[in-house]
């Protein structure tokens, strides 16, 4: 586990083009899948930005509508931690200096899909930072 991201900092989150409910972005996309080991990637604010974020992500293959973010304090409030985990180069979407991930791995599925509208409530308040870029989107 890499260095605790600042207590100050915003998290960036892709959102999915198919995770939308009723033209917004889903919880979905604010917790892990199983495949991630209870880890959710993100970018951090302080080494990257969120138009820099999304180049990056869909310059490597990935499938985003758009940006959106929540603080570290947001998560931190939940009881979550985020770390830095810089991806090499070479590896699936590296170099990326500016991920981190937001750890979900002690909690029980309830607690995630709770944690995970809790946090898509606050990216919601915030907004896009970057997109909507799908036909199914709409400011939330």
């Amino acid at each position: 586990r890499g260095e605790r991201v600042e207590s100050d900092q915003e998290l960036f989150r892709h959102i999915r083009p198919i995770w939308f409910k009723n033209g917004r972005p889903s919880s979905l996309n604010f917790q892990p899948l199983s495949k991630d080991g209870g880890m959710l990637s993100v970018s951090a604010a302080s080494r990257t930005t969120a138009r820099a974020s999304f180049d990056h992500f869909v310059a490597h293959g990935g499938e985003s509508s758009g940006v959106m973010a929540v603080s570290m304090s947001e998560c931190a409030e939940l009881g979550l931690g985020a770390y830095h985990d810089r991806i090499p180069d070479g590896a699936p979407f590296g170099p990326d200096p500016a991920h981190a991930l937001v750890d979900f791995r002690d909690w029980r599925d309830r607690e995630i899909r709770q944690a995970a509208k809790a946090l898509r409530h606050r990216a919601g308040e915030r907004g896009w930072l970057v997109g909507p870029f799908h036909s199914n989107a709409r400011e939330p």
